[in-house]
């Protein structure tokens, strides 16, 4: 993970594999050591021995190069801490998120609440630390968007107009733009069509360029789009528990323990900023604190309404 601002060359290559892979209806995760140093593109895609190091998933949010880049410089921080090696995984959507740090194919996550619950609810995943904004609290909200010209003002002028949604797994991107529709008397049934786009940026996009009358994001990339000019936002939600870093349950002690007290002292904003790369566009630009599985139950009782915890 070292030197990751020289990743220019590899993450262009990487990119190339990204969207060859994306196209394809069952894609397959990719595990991108990103401490080699090299343009040879069949290096970039590892096997699954995790021996000699450990692996962190992430739900996708942003375009994937940007993520890439984020999270490759929050791993060197990683690495210098702890003395561990980390290896970062790419998935295609936050179902196969959840699949990963469940089964110990990752070893931890970078993960949305709803992508919790599920990992907590099919394979006992447990949350060890939760993102803070740059204000330090602990909460994020969903914002629903139209474009910047759009007629649309509030959310019951929605019905029987199309809406993006994100991933189905993404709290801000499905669980809590859906709830906040239903509170404001709009089902998905009232809608003309819906979409999942994939990704906050999928999904900002596709409203951006009309293939949707709205869609759902999350806050960060709503509040730099509106500034941008790109969009506006016509309704906030409630405020919610953050996304944050879950672990594997089989994933030792000492070493979650080490890896929890980097990520709490972790300072983004003051010690640790120079060797980051826009880590602001996170939903952790505040770092981290601790957390317990409870802090998710108003997102829980949400998800079970809609039946996407299982039986």
């Amino acid at each position: 993970m070292k030197v990751f601002k020289n990743w220019v060359v590899v993450f262009a290559i990487f990119l190339f594999f990204v969207t060859v892979f994306s196209c394809e209806k069952k894609e397959k995760s990719q595990k991108v050591d990103l401490d080699k140093k090299t343009s040879d593109a069949s290096r970039l895609v590892k096997t699954t021995d995790t021996a000699k190091s450990l692996t962190f998933c992430f739900d996708r949010r942003l375009a994937p190069r940007e993520e890439i880049t984020i999270y490759g410089s929050f791993l060197d921080y990683l690495e210098k801490e702890t003395g561990l090696d980390f290896t970062l995984l790419f998935s295609e959507d936050y179902l196969k998120t959840v699949e990963n740090i469940g089964s110990g194919k990752a070893q931890f996550a970078i993960i949305g609440g709803l992508s919790f619950l599920k990992a907590e609810h099919d394979y006992g995943a447990r949350m060890l630390v939760k993102g803070l904004d740059q204000n330090g609290k602990g909460e994020y909200r969903a914002a629903i968007i139209v474009e910047k010209n759009s007629p649309i003002k509030k959310l019951s002028q929605l019905k029987g107009r199309s809406f993006a949604f994100g991933s189905n797994g993404s709290t801000q991107g499905y669980l809590v733009p859906r709830y906040m529709l239903e509170k404001d008397g709009v089902l998905l049934d009232d809608l003309k069509k819906y979409i999942f786009t994939g990704s906050h940026w999928n999904c900002a996009r596709t409203v951006i360029k009309g293939d949707a009358v709205a869609g759902g994001v999350q806050d960060t990339l709503a509040f730099r789009l509106e500034k941008e000019g790109s969009i506006r936002i016509i309704a906030l939600s409630d405020y919610y528990s953050r996304s944050g870093i879950a672990i594997n349950k089989n994933v030792p002690e000492e070493i979650a323990d080490k890896v929890k007290t980097a990520l709490l002292q972790f300072d983004p904003a003051g010690k640790h900023k120079d060797g980051l790369i826009n880590w602001d566009k996170t939903e952790m630009s505040g770092g981290f604190s601790d957390t317990r599985s409870q802090d998710y139950d108003i997102l829980k009782k949400i998800a079970e309404k809609y039946r996407l915890l299982g039986g």
